[in-house]
């Protein structure tokens, strides 16, 4: 029998996204699957932005490799976890454009939100993540109506620091 998918939920994005150990995600009942070195991972990753499926806001490139903690070279990492980087990645983007822009480019800023329902609908995605307790669909349908109180929580949670802001290579 095969092992399920691995889902992983918003939360726990917003701990790998600030560096914390990921060896939890690899720990999970998954041990059919292959587990990955860093540079195993970040080669997943560096391939994934080449075939994305949708292009980055304009003026944000993918990092040219993903964030990589200290402690790397002991942490191992869940096929697909690469991938999930550059999914990440330009969902942040595009909630950062639309936050950014909600008031002086009411356009701009409702495409974004087109685009970050697009990430999350995508099969890649929705094999792997949960939104949780809310429905991401709820998230950008509020920020759509002028309450972006619930997309701003999301975006300090998960998508901010150097890497996700695209700062950093």
């Amino acid at each position: 029998m095969r092992a399920k998918p691995m889902r992983v939920t918003r939360a726990m994005v917003a701990v790998a996204a600030v560096g914390v150990l990921v060896n939890t995600v690899a720990a999970c009942s998954h041990q059919s699957e292959p587990l990955l070195t860093w540079d195993k991972m970040n080669l997943e990753y560096q391939a994934s932005t080449t075939t994305f499926p949708f292009d980055l806001p304009a003026g944000v490139v993918f990092p040219q490799q993903v964030w990589k903690p200290d402690n790397a070279n002991k942490q191992l990492y869940a096929l697909g976890f690469g991938e999930m980087q550059a999914y990440f990645f330009a969902d942040c983007a595009y909630q950062r454009v639309a936050i950014a822009n909600q008031v002086s480019n009411p356009a701009s800023s409702m495409a974004a939100l087109d685009m970050s329902g697009k990430v999350h609908s995508t099969p890649f995605f929705q094999a792997h993540v949960q939104d949780g307790d809310i429905a991401w669909a709820d998230v950008l349908n509020k920020a759509r109506l002028g309450d972006f109180s619930v997309l701003v929580g999301f975006y300090t949670t998960g998508c901010t620091g150097d890497w996700m802001e695209g700062k950093t290579g």
